[in-house]
């Protein structure tokens, strides 16, 4: 619940700036590819970067690989494991709905995801031959999304989006403790529907 209200705090108050700067992406660009940042992947202890690429007119590819990486420190009470790592891939296909000035604009996209995560942790037996307990995570899913992209400051690319999606995780377990980290939808071993919403900035080239 802490982790949804930060994601949808950060959310709205970037629609303000989207909106007001959404007249500079009416200009007429050359872009072909471009690089953005997903800063919201942050608050999961990811690092997602996409490349787009102009297939033809309004149809782009989206490649989003994904990096994890974080250990519990004595300050942080929302993490239920000691180490994650974890990687991911996504790729979509995204559909502008004008093609007068793409990739800025509304746009429709589809595509698949996958992630591979070993989440380890205390083990309740302290008699087990194993100091930690483990859970490796092999999570796939499809998404559809829409959004709008525009340009801020007549540099940064603003894309912002929402969807629905979903996710199968397949786990396996080391030592006698089980944690599915499956509480809520956006943790790494849920299994169902999710809500997507999310912030992309970056640059085009």
């Amino acid at each position: 619940m802490y982790i949804n209200l930060k994601v949808t705090s950060l959310f709205l108050m970037l629609v303000n700036l989207f909106y007001c700067q959404n007249g500079s992406a009416q200009r007429d660009t050359s872009i072909n590819e471009a690089l953005v940042f997903h800063p919201f992947h942050l608050i999961n202890n990811g690092i997602r970067i996409d490349y787009d690429r102009k297939i033809n007119k309004n149809h782009w590819i989206q490649i989003g690989p994904q990096f994890y990486a974080a250990e519990r420190g004595s300050d942080n009470i929302y993490r239920d494991f000691k180490e994650l790592i974890g990687v991911g891939i996504s790729a979509y296909h995204r559909i502008y709905l004008s093609k007068k000035n793409p990739p800025f604009g509304a746009y429709f996209s589809y595509g698949l995801t996958y992630n591979y995560f070993n989440l380890k942790y205390d083990d309740d037996n302290t008699s087990s031959t194993f100091k930690k307990a483990e859970t490796k995570i092999n999570k796939i899913g499809g998404d559809i999304v829409v959004g709008y992209q525009t340009l801020a400051f007549d540099k940064l690319i603003v894309d912002l989006y929402a969807g629905l999606g979903g996710r199968y995780s397949d786990k396996k377990y080391t030592g006698t403790r089980h944690e599915p980290f499956n509480d809520f939808m956006y943790n790494y071993g849920f299994t169902g529907n999710v809500i997507i919403l999310g912030l992309r900035l970056g640059f085009g080239f």
